[in-house]
């Protein structure tokens, strides 16, 4: 019987705290999903007179995962901040410590919440996210209109190159890349007409991309009836550029964490820079103590010195800090991706900071 108060209390807590953060969050959402209504109805009117409604629902209901995974933050630390001042209202915080619960005692439904929630997104949320982003981008694709002339592959297979020239459409397969000298090895080279058909094959020692066009050595075409031509070095028109390579390489956020570790492997196999894939893998992994930091600082701001701040300036504060937080993330992450930054730092070391803060702060209060 003498565990039953402390074990209700703690239910009691997090059952509300889950309530004030879904509640900012479905806010968020919607206001962000008006927004993206407005501008999709505006693009739509751009391309045609005829604007479907259904198009427009079904994109912003593909594109909801995006939004839920990009606005969690947000949500959290808002939402901790109305939580933590309710609370604070209606003295309910004092009563756990009428319980003899010490300020870590006290959150520890919250922050254990938050740990849950963050697992859930990288689990559950991050999968359907990379899914649905790579739907939205091929029907925005087809809608608006597409801006990528090429689309590089990686598989276990080796390199698969997608190039869209004015001439040809061509599917470029090689076992190996380096992209130091923009060079496929031992290329096979298949020319599609408009219904996807082959029309010819074309195997070379190697190929390089230059400013000109594709630079073929030793190179070998054959037709559909199996004659084989010898074309020795040549130059394959392409719109393609050299910069291209690192271009279209696949967008780690287009990937789930369940993927792209071994999608990374393929990266480094295949000679193609990794950078930005495994610090956005680190960042992701990173998520729970992100979110249980931002929690933390919520905590700062209203439990303690802030406690007695109007509402409006305590939302003041949190959209600064929620800002800085972002862009703070965000600028570790670029210095990681162009490897000026160790990977494992440029992952973590946003989310850690973050909760050391925090964590010192609520701990010098408690003293």
């Amino acid at each position: 019987m003498k565990i039953l108060p402390p074990f209700a209390l703690s239910y009691y807590f997090a059952k509300r705290y889950a309530f004030w953060l879904l509640l900012t969050l479905g806010a968020l959402v919607s206001f962000v999903l008006l927004i993206d209504a407005v501008e999709l109805y505006r693009r739509f009117n751009n391309v045609t007179t005829d604007s479907s409604s259904i198009l427009i629902i079904w994109l912003l209901i593909i594109g909801l995962a995006e939004k839920i995974d990009l606005l969690l933050p947000f949500a959290v630390l808002f939402g901790s901040i109305l939580c933590f001042q309710n609370w604070t209202k209606t003295n309910e915080l004092m009563i756990a410590r009428g319980f003899g619960q010490n300020i870590w005692q006290a959150l520890s439904p919250v922050l254990l919440t938050v740990l849950l929630l963050g697992s859930l997104q990288n689990l559950v949320l991050n999968p359907i996210k990379s899914a649905t982003i790579t739907i939205q981008d091929e029907l925005k694709g087809a809608i608006f209109g597409r801006q990528d002339v090429g689309k590089l592959s990686i598989s276990a297979s080796g390199v698969w190159l997608k190039d869209i020239s004015a001439i040809d459409d061509l599917i470029i397969h090689g076992p190996s890349l380096s992209l130091e000298e923009y060079r496929i090895n031992q290329p096979v080279i298949y020319s599609l007409n408009e219904s996807g058909s082959v029309i010819w094959r074309m195997r070379a020692k190697h190929m390089t991309l230059t400013d000109e066009g594709w630079q073929l050595v030793g190179a070998t075409r054959s037709d559909n009836l199996g004659t084989s031509t010898s074309l020795q070095d040549m130059m394959l028109d392409t719109s393609m550029k050299p910069i291209d390579f690192v271009r279209t390489t696949q967008r780690p956020e287009t990937i789930s964490l369940y993927s792209l570790p071994s999608f990374i492997a393929m990266l480094n196999r295949t000679g193609l820079p990794s950078n930005e894939h495994r610090v956005y893998l680190q960042q992701q992994l990173a998520n729970p103590i992100r979110l249980l930091g931002l929690a933390m600082l919520a905590a700062c701001f209203t439990l303690l010195r802030f406690s007695r701040m109007p509402r409006y300036k305590l939302m003041a504060v949190g959209v600064g800090v929620g800002f800085a937080v972002y862009f703070l993330t965000d600028f570790v992450y670029l210095l990681g991706a162009n490897a000026r930054l160790p990977v494992i730092i440029a992952g973590w070391g946003p989310a850690i900071a973050i909760c050391l803060v925090a964590g010192f702060i609520l701990a010098r209060s408690e003293d």
